[in-house]
């Protein structure tokens, strides 16, 4: 994982799964980043999140595996970690200001260079529900607002 200091992982020790694509031309995703539903003609798709990513978006999950690589002209195959039955634990992006105050608050992705982190000062439309966070390691643990999951089938 080039871009990624720590990449989010489920909490559960048998997490549920989905198989999903990547359109032809998107941006890569790597295994441990979040995916969101692609939008308009192109939603049975998933991408990676944009920064900021809110709950103006749908979630899918996380890249457990890649099965087949998106490219140029292919699209991708992709196994994720499901949203709606994980909790996922990763890095905050200021691991500072991670206090009580934080928990049970909905905050947002924060994407840099293809480095996610969750944004925990960020509530302004927040779609990741704090459940928990680590100071020393700079950790959070999160859950998506139900509201804002693709659901399984």
């Amino acid at each position: 994982m080039a871009n990624q200091t720590i990449p989010f992982l489920p909490l559960q020790s048998r997490p549920k799964y989905r198989l999903v694509y990547v359109k032809a031309g998107s941006t890569a995703p790597e295994a441990g980043q979040w995916l969101v539903q692609n939008t308009g003609a192109d939603a049975e798709y998933a991408v990676l999140p944009s920064n900021g990513a809110s709950n103006a978006q749908k979630w899918v999950g996380v890249v457990a595996q890649i099965l087949d690589a998106v490219t140029a002209s292919v699209d991708g195959l992709y196994l994720v970690y499901d949203a709606e039955h994980c909790s996922f634990r990763g890095q905050a992006t200021t691991s500072g200001n991670l206090a009580k105050s934080i928990l049970n608050t909905k905050v947002t992705l924060d994407v840099t260079s293809n480095d996610q982190t969750v944004d925990e000062n960020d509530t302004t439309n927040g779609v990741l529900f704090v459940e928990n966070y680590d100071a020393d390691k700079g950790t959070i643990d999160i859950s998506v607002d139900p509201d804002n999951i693709v659901r399984a089938a």
